[in-house]
């Protein structure tokens, strides 16, 4: 029955320890979790990637330029049984890059008792190829083929202008997590320090009351004992503005600004990497 007893004891610790393990991972705020959470959901991170997608967006709108075009026109009068005139004009022009030459291809039909000679054809109609080419301005370059340069250029900058602004924002962000990795060990250290003092006050109360201790001792130790509550209350403040300043940045995925957890604390040790 003894032993029964102690081993009930021994897995009732046993499983309050591991309780007590879980609970302090789940509370560790790692700067892994940072990131993914600013990477995933941080408004000036997403709007930066907006950046270079509206850039790939206006090289896909400039190569619109060289999409083939098709035009096509059809005009007939007739009275009775004559045929005035009946006309069909088509052309298909495909933009080319070289010398920003347009190579066109047509179809027209023109026939009719009242057509101008010099524009009739036969009645099979006539059909055409050829290549349009500007002279002078634009052989070499046209606005066409400048503009999807540009465009093209500018992805480039896009893309190092997004690669900037998350640098700009993540270099921020780390900046206030480490000090509010620091404020949170300091706050630590006066904890300890003023549990101590607390700890030394009593003791020395102790003796003072039995004779062993002078009552300046007393006195020292009650000074100690304010002088770090006062480092405690001061550390208090510089945890939590560290803390607000750090969850400006956390945002969910809903874009709803979030606020770390008041019993959240950095990792510690080799948890960092």
């Amino acid at each position: 029955m003894k032993l029964l007893f102690i081993l009930i004891i021994s897995l009732s610790g046993l499983l309050s320890s591991f309780a007590q393990s879980q609970t302090d991972t789940a509370d560790v705020f790692m700067l892994q979790d940072l990131e993914v959470m600013v990477f995933r959901n941080h408004p000036i991170v997403k709007q930066a990637a907006l950046l270079s997608e509206s850039a790939r967006a206006n090289v896909m709108q400039s190569l619109g330029y060289f999409d083939p075009g098709i035009r096509a026109g059809f005009d007939r009068k007739m009275f009775g049984n004559k045929t005035y005139y009946n006309r069909w004009v088509s052309e298909l022009k495909v933009p080319l890059w070289l010398a920003a030459a347009d190579l066109k291809i047509g179809y027209d039909r023109n026939v009719g008792d009242y057509v101008n000679p010099e524009t009739s054809t036969s009645t099979a109609g006539l059909a055409g190829i050829g290549l349009s080419i500007p002279l002078g301005q634009g052989l070499l370059i046209d606005s066409r083929r400048n503009t999807l340069r540009q465009a093209k250029i500018m992805v480039n900058y896009a893309e190092a202008e997004r690669v900037k602004q998350i640098n700009t924002i993540w270099y921020s962000i780390v900046k206030d997590y480490w000090n509010w990795y620091f404020f949170y060990n300091q706050f630590q250290l006066i904890n300890e320090g003023l549990e101590l003092a607390q700890t030394r006050f009593k003791a020395i109360s102790r003796q003072t009351l039995l004779g062993d201790k002078a009552g300046i001792d007393s006195v020292e130790a009650a000074i100690t004992v304010q002088d770090r509550m006062i480092q405690y209350e001061k550390m208090k403040i510089d945890l939590l503005n560290a803390r607000l300043t750090l969850s400006n940045h956390l945002w969910s995925d809903e874009a709803q600004p979030l606020e770390l957890p008041e019993k959240a604390r950095p990792a510690s040790g080799n948890k960092i990497a």
